[in-house]
Order: structure tokens, then sequence, then C-alpha cells
């Protein structure tokens, strides 16, 4: 394999996935429900906090060991991570760029809003109360 083709393979492995970033998403959206840090999840997962933020970014992919710890960490099942996907609508034919629309990245931004308060009154609430707010939350959403 000859330098120009190595370089190639390694920028194709670089570049940002839509599903990587659909997922980082739905990892921030966990997180912030729960009102925890980002140093908080990367104490949870025994990770630097650099990898949490790059996790949630979609700019590091989730090796399967770090996935299981983090369905841990969030409390969720796996599928979770993946609510929504719709690969054909994240991802170009190449398979190698994103496509977001700009209404989901308006969605996004909002729902990170709406997660930034749900996290601060999570906070001020004994975990008894959350975990009941949280079950309520999950049969309504069905």
């Amino acid at each position: 394999m000859d330098m120009l083709e190595s370089a190639r393979k390694q920028k194709r492995r670089s570049v940002v996935n839509g599903i990587d970033v659909h997922v980082g998403s739905q990892i921030r959206t966990r997180r912030l429900a729960l009102g925890l840090s980002e140093q908080e999840l990367a104490s949870l997962l025994g990770a630097p906090v650099e990898d949490v933020m790059s996790y949630e970014a979609g700019r590091k992919r989730l090796v399967p060991s770090v996935l299981y710890a983090m369905t841990k960490a969030l409390e969720v099942n796996i599928g979770w991570f993946f609510f929504d996907v719709d690969p054909e609508h994240w991802v170009d034919e190449s398979r190698t760029a994103v496509v977001i629309p700009m209404n989901a990245a308006i969605a996004a931004s909002q729902r990170d809003a709406d997660c930034e308060i749900l996290g601060s009154i999570a906070r001020q609430m004994d975990a008894a109360t959350r975990e009941k707010l949280i079950a309520i939350a999950k049969t309504l959403s069905r």
C-alpha cells in the first residue's frame, strides 16, 4: 500500500459519520436529563472528560465496551442510543459525510436547551422522586 492510499484510508476513518453524531446527541441528552456534568459521566466511565466531549460531538466512535459502559452509566438500554435513526437521512451515499438538515439542527439545539432545564430540575429532586418521574416519562413516550 503506497502512502497516498494509506492517507486516503486514514481520512475516510476520520470523517464524522451521521450515526456517530446522532448517538453523541443521545448521550448528551440523557446526561443532561440525569443532571450529570461531563466530568461526572467521565468518572462513571473511567475515561477522560475529553473522551466524553468527543463522544457527544460525534467526533469519536464508541467501541462496544464503552457503549456498554455508557448504557450502565446513563441507565438506558443499548437501543436507546439509536432511537429514531434513519441512516439514509443522516448519511450520504458514500457513507463518509454528515448530512444534517437545518430543521434537525434546530431541533437538536432546542432539545439541548430543554435538557438543560430538565437537568437543573432533576438535580433538585431526591433520587426516588427523580426515578418516578423518569418512569412516568418512559411510559408516556411509548
